[in-house]
């Protein structure tokens, strides 16, 4: 990647990892089942962490601290269709984790992965909260806490303040593997779901500031919720 540094002073990540399972076949092996809890905590963890643009790049490898992450695994596995010349086999599985930053390499409390549209939002880790959290700049409020709006009638930010506004990180995901056997003839498919954590849709921000998408309609003018 040319828009990132690379470090010779990189140190290897290490991984303590606690791990308690359970396996089971039931009916001949129709049906069986795979549960899994771990716990673990990665030293040294080695990420990309911004840069100025001034630097001549965006980001550099770096070793930025200690995250502990825990979680859930669970795995079935049945044959629901065995017959002479057909067969169907299956694999669901799913998995739910969570994370938090333990301690930060440079002696700080937080690092940025990077810096988006000109300091709009930023993801980054701080101690105590999870990796990957979004952090944006809230509303400019007066003494009322009313929202402050400039001339052109938009929201101002407070430039002086950012605050978290959730997590890229997703409490859970897993899949649904199918196989299907018919004489000599095999089809293999497959879903993936992946549920929670936040998205920044700056695609679609940036067709709204131009007035490309039918939402950019909203509050215009009387008809569409707004003032004549």
């Amino acid at each position: 990647n040319f828009n990132t540094y690379g470090n010779l002073n990189i140190r290897p990540e290490k991984k303590n990892e606690w791990e308690f399972g359970l396996e089971g076949q039931l009916l001949n092996n129709r049906i069986g089942f795979d549960a899994t809890f771990f716990t673990n905590t990665i030293n040294d963890q080695i990420l990309n962490m911004a840069l100025p643009y001034s630097s001549g790049a965006s980001a550099q490898l770096n070793n930025v601290g200690s995250l502990s992450n825990k979680g859930f695994e669970l795995s079935l596995n049945a044959t629901p269709v065995s017959l002479k010349n057909f067969k169907w086999d299956f694999v669901l599985n799913y998995a739910t984790y969570s994370n938090k930053v333990v301690a930060i390499s440079s002696n700080s409390n937080s690092i940025i992965y990077g810096d988006y549209d000109g300091n709009a939002y930023q993801i980054v880790a701080r101690v105590g909260h999870p990796a990957g959290e979004i952090m944006a700049h809230p509303l400019l409020m007066d003494d009322n806490g009313t929202p402050i709006v400039d001339e052109a009638g938009l929201y101002e930010q407070d430039p002086n303040k950012m605050q978290s506004y959730g997590s890229i990180q997703s409490k859970g995901s897993g899949g649904f593997i199918n196989t299907l056997t018919f004489k000599n003839f095999q089809l293999n498919f497959s879903i993936d779901y992946r549920y929670g954590g936040h998205v920044i849709p700056t695609g679609i921000f940036w067709m709204n500031s131009r007035g490309i998408t039918e939402e950019s309609l909203n509050h215009m003018d009387k008809a569409h919720g707004g003032i004549r």
